[in-house]
């Protein structure tokens, strides 16, 4: 079965078991959007301090993680959006953070930007955020 995404340009990045699918839609120029199809739903992940949104990857229990861009035209920063509290973060000392995945207890990985060049991190609820 094929389902098709609006959008004139369509690109989803992450599914979890549940057929949850989270990418990004260009409707023809800035900014790009988020999306999560969810049971045949599709809706908007953009937040309200976020021009732009790149979801991810997304887990069994809907924790969606991904990079966005300010308002103010700050740097990336990875985010969460978990039960609808949208949680935007930057690995310490970074110029640039993105995640691109999260497990069913949480833990996000990604990469981010400093001046040392680019380097991959863990984001655990259980440790403190190591560095690849």
């Amino acid at each position: 079965m094929f389902i098709t995404i609006p959008g004139l340009f369509t690109y989803p990045y992450g599914i979890n078991s549940r057929g949850d699918i989270v990418g990004v839609v260009f409707d023809g120029g800035p900014p790009a959007h988020g999306f999560l199809l969810s049971n045949g739903l599709f809706t908007d992940i953009a937040p309200p301090v976020a021009f732009s949104t790149f979801p991810q990857g997304i887990n069994d229990r809907g924790d969606i993680v991904g990079s966005s861009n300010s308002t103010s035209g700050a740097s990336p920063h990875g985010f969460l959006l978990s039960k609808g509290v949208y949680t935007d973060f930057v690995v310490p000392g970074a110029y640039d953070t993105g995640a691109s995945g999260i497990n069913s207890q949480g833990d996000i990985v990604g990469s981010y930007q400093n001046p040392t060049g680019t380097h991959g991190f863990l984001l655990s609820r259980i440790s403190h955020t190591g560095c690849l």
